[in-house]
């Protein structure tokens, strides 16, 4: 993944269980931005001096199951 280092404007993390979303993060551009949608488990830590310094942004939204989006 490290070739794809500061490549993305947007990265959609679909990823249900926990996960390195740090990693992820290293993909965004300057003032990229991804979304956390839907996590089960716990997230691991991000590391928020990196998304200070290159202005990235974290959201997270938990999405209901299927009853609630019927």
């Amino acid at each position: 993944m490290a070739v794809h280092a500061g490549s993305f404007d947007f990265i959609l993390n679909t990823i249900p269980v926990a996960h390195d979303a740090d990693s992820y993060m290293k993909l965004l551009k300057r003032d990229g931005t991804m979304v956390i949608l839907g996590a089960i488990e716990a997230m691991k830590a991000v590391n928020g001096m990196t998304m200070i310094l290159l202005r990235r942004s974290l959201v997270g939204l938990l999405i209901g199951g299927i009853p609630e989006t019927q």
